[in-house]
């Protein structure tokens, strides 16, 4: 007869006893239903009952293992737990063995796994494996536990020894061999199951693929075992096969095997309970597609690209095109546009490519959802406006939504905010865009104040914003403001656009009208010589007088500069070379021992004009004393008063270090190299940035003209953290080409001299540096034309200048060249290029600081 004992947890009396003969019933199975979860929170309650008792048990005797055992199970809290399994494992180590040993061990090492601690569950784990040697739950609990730690430990090989050992172990129990090992009377596997054999699978292929054991891991990516494995929602596995695929042939029928699979699965009429289980698992694959393209960008399109009939194909082809054809084919091909990547649908905007018509059959709402998920693209607001203005108006209520929540998605994001221009076209677009849809979607009627609630808030908002644009073309400033702020109120998500609307108050109509008769006015006088009797005859015209304010304004909207005095300049070009450099001590001297050191600190650091004062000193007198008639040749031709300004600040800061005058023509409206008054660019241009940095003159370009505002860029950058930086910088943009690569006259190769600062990295012939550059002539790198070129290589502008004359004579490009890195540059450069292709116009803009004149710019613009 057999008999329970204990309160809890009953156990046979028998098992203990060596007078009981024990078999093993190897097909038969006991099921224990006592811990499922019928009702919530059931098992919960259960545990705690059972802590009542086992604490008293506990109390009666500290140190069985049995207790400590299942107290350790049924622990009401972390702390608690961690307290019994120190004391349970420190019992295991003072007492002889028995059944419940291993239970502790393996208890013990989980515990201290969950909570991070690989190195104290390894401790637990070698101890157990130590004492107990031929443990048959060591052999597949404990191994398992051992390869966990080992991988997470980044120890692949051991990882590998340890899941062999494991399978081993498993073999073990599927052949029943395991049930003569002593502690299998007592105890159950926690990790024999399906679920932990498929993660050991799962486990065993990352660690191959770390060690470069690909052609094993590519024979596991053959195996239908794997692949049931992955169909099982193991998205672990899924993104390990992304991050290795270019070392795996098998990946890409990997992959697709396991999309026919998940779709299989979606449409098994034998599996329609668990089908909300399988849709799930389908999204997630979905999702892990894109998450791993978002990350990674386009490295990983040409495996996509290989796959059939899923989103992440179509996108990748999207992604890798520019046929106009092919493009289109892919878009008809869509059921589910949620499931395209949103940088296919950028993509084709850029192209300004149209939509096809199914897309705009969808819920609105997947389309609002859609422009917020575009939205995170930094060239989203530029992509927008320019795809717009290449679009037909809407013809279609899904088209109107779109359009309009496109440019409403834009105006919800913060990259426009400092780009005044563009600021004030997103409004113009949802002005009419939010008119038109008020217009055409509610009843007129409801259009008041007293019944907009019936509107959703975003609408109120447009409905607001109409009221706030009326009161402003009737005067009514007070009325613009607090209709404004009452639409922010129902929308705050448009903060941003009512901000902006403060501060940049939209034109009436009348103010339009005339700036559109001043455009009429200047394009007729741009027909005419300013001599021409027609333009004196035009001047006493009354359309003339209406515009003329507008009309004598510089391209910046000041007031027209005076003429600017070359006597000035003359002054400080004036005397010997001795002359000239006592001139320039005394002046250093004059304004004081602190600022004199911070000066001789900033030569030091930067030792483009000299490494001390007086090196500075004796370059700068006879750059003045021996070029005095390039300097005056070059204000003669520079193109615009400010730039004769700028040229005049500079030279007499040189000479007579005047501090005033270079603070009042520093340029604050636009970006260095890109005074959009001048340099105009479009999608056409093919551009060579030299000297490009981490990025940051790519990401000025796109912020002032646009992200599809050019057909290549190519990038030239020498140090490799710059380069890195300008990696991951531009590998959201397309057609951007980098190179690791110096500019200059021709072939070859040149030693990196790191300078104190990063982005003053110079190229030196010979020297002993640890790291050398190749060097190109961008005549011979680049073989397409060139539109514009910027240079910023400190001090290397004359040499590369040099290797691109061919750009120069034959495509007549637009040049941004920095001019400050010696004393030369400023008239040297222009020289250069006024012989290569005379008649370029030379303009000089300033964006540096007073310490020492740089950020010095000549934009050279050709006729």
């Amino acid at each position: 007869k057999l008999r329970y004992v204990e309160p809890i947890h009953e156990y046979l009396t028998y098992v203990d006893r060596p007078d009981f003969q024990v078999i093993a019933l190897p097909k038969v199975v006991l099921n224990h239903d006592g811990y499922l979860e019928v009702t919530p929170g059931a098992v919960a309650e259960k545990r705690k009952r059972n802590m009542v008792l086992l604490r008293k048990e506990l109390e009666r005797t500290p140190d069985n293992l049995r207790t400590l055992k299942h107290s350790i199970s049924s622990a009401e809290s972390a702390p608690e737990c961690r307290h019994l399994v120190e004391r349970g494992l420190k019992a295991v180590a003072e007492q002889p063995l028995n059944s419940y040993s291993c239970d502790l061990y393996v208890m013990g090492a989980q515990f201290y796994w969950d909570d991070g601690d690989m190195e104290t569950a390894k401790q637990c784990l070698d101890a157990w494996h130590q004492r107990i040697p031929d443990s048959a739950l060591y052999r597949v609990d404990g191994e398992y536990l051992q390869a966990s730690v080992a991988y997470q430990q980044d120890r692949y090989q051991d990882a590998l020894e340890h899941i062999r050992a494991y399978e081993e172990g498993i073999a073990d129990v599927d052949s029943g061999a395991d049930l003569l090992r002593p502690d299998r009377l007592s105890t159950m596997y926690f990790y024999a199951s399906v679920s932990p054999r498929q993660q050991m699978q799962c486990t065993r292929f990352h660690c191959l693929c770390m060690l470069e054991h690909f052609q094993e891991a590519d024979s596991l990516l053959s195996d239908p075992t794997l692949l049931d494995m992955a169909s099982k929602r193991k998205g672990f596995l899924v993104i390990k096969v992304l991050e290795f695929w270019e070392h795996l042939q098998e990946a890409a029928h990997f992959l697709q095997s396991l999309w026919e699979r998940t779709q299989k699965d979606l449409t098994d009429t034998s599996k329609q309970e668990k089908h909300g289980d399988y849709q799930t698992w389908a999204e997630k694959l979905e999702a892990i597609f894109q998450q791993y393209y978002a990350k990674h960008g386009h490295r990983i399109l040409p495996l996509f690209a290989q796959l059939e009939d899923t989103p992440a194909a179509r996108s990748a082809r999207i992604l890798l095109s520019q046929d106009q054809l092919l493009i289109a084919a892919e878009w008809n091909s869509v059921s589910n546009w949620q499931s395209i990547f949103p940088a296919a649908y950028l993509h084709t905007m850029e192209l300004r490519l149209p939509l096809p018509t199914a897309f705009y059959k969808q819920p609105s709402e997947q389309m609002a959802r859609l422009a917020t998920a575009l939205a995170q693209a930094p060239s989203f607001s530029r992509t927008v406006l320019d795809w717009l203005a290449h679009s037909a108006p809407p013809e279609t209520p899904g088209e109107l939504t779109w359009q309009l929540d496109l440019v409403t998605a834009a105006l919800r994001t913060q990259g426009w905010a400092n780009d005044v221009p563009v600021g004030e076209e997103l409004c113009a677009l949802y002005t009419a865009l939010a008119s038109t849809y008020l217009n055409n979607f509610y009843n007129p009627e409801l259009l008041n104040e007293d019944d907009i609630v019936a509107l959703s808030p975003m609408h109120r908002f447009a409905w607001h914003y109409q009221q706030a644009l009326a009161a402003w073309e009737q005067g009514d400033e007070l009325g613009y403001v607090r209709s404004l702020r009452t639409g922010l109120d129902t929308a705050p998500a448009m903060k941003g656009m009512v901000e902006f609307l403060l501060e940049h108050k939209p034109k009436t109509t009348a103010q339009r009208q005339l700036e559109e008769l001043a455009e009429q006015v200047r394009t007729i006088l741009a027909q005419y010589a300013p001599d021409d009797p027609a333009v004196a005859a035009l001047k006493q015209s009354e359309a003339y007088q209406r515009v003329a304010p507008l009309l004598e304004k510089d391209a910046l909207g000041e007031e027209l500069l005076p003429p600017v005095s070359p006597i000035l300049l003359e002054e400080a070009l004036a005397g010997s070379r001795e002359e000239i450099a006592g001139s320039v001590r005394q002046n250093i001297r004059r304004w004081g021992q602190k600022l004199a050191m911070h000066r001789t600190e900033y030569w030091e650091q930067y030792p483009l004009w000299g490494r001390n004062e007086d090196e500075v000193t004796e370059n700068l007198a006879s750059a003045l004393s021996g070029h005095s008639a390039d300097f005056r040749w070059l204000f003669d031709r520079l193109g615009d008063e400010q730039s004769r300004r700028v040229l005049t600040a500079v030279v007499r800061s040189w000479r007579f270090y005047e501090v005033e005058p270079l603070d009042q023509v520093v340029d604050e409206r636009y970006d260095d190299y890109f005074d959009r008054s001048l340099l105009h660019c479009d999608e056409n241009e093919v551009v060579a940035d030299l000297g490009a940095y981490t990025g940051d003159t790519f990401l000025s370009y796109v912020k002032n003209y646009g992200s599809l505002a050019y057909r290549r860029y190519y990038c030239y950058e020498i140090t490799r953290d710059s380069f890195d930086t300008l990696q991951k910088v531009t590998a959201p943009y397309p057609r951007v080409v980098l190179r690791r690569k110096g500019a200059g006259d021709g072939p070859g190769v040149m030693a990196l001299e790191a300078g104190t600062d990063a982005s003053a990295n110079i190229l030196a012939v010979g020297g002993s540096a640890a790291e050398t550059v190749e060097v190109v002539a961008l005549d011979d790198d680049i073989t397409e034309p060139l539109t514009l070129i910027k240079m910023d290589i400190e001090g290397a502008e004359q040499s590369a200048l040099r290797g691109c004359a061919r750009h120069i004579r034959e495509d007549r490009p637009k040049l941004a060249l920095s001019v400050y890195h010696n004393f030369e540059d400023l008239w040297k450069l222009p020289r250069m290029i006024d012989e290569l292709a005379p008649g370029y116009r030379f303009f000089l803009r300033y964006h540096g600081g007073n310490i020492w004149p740089s950020e010095i710019t000549l934009l050279g613009l050709p006729q």
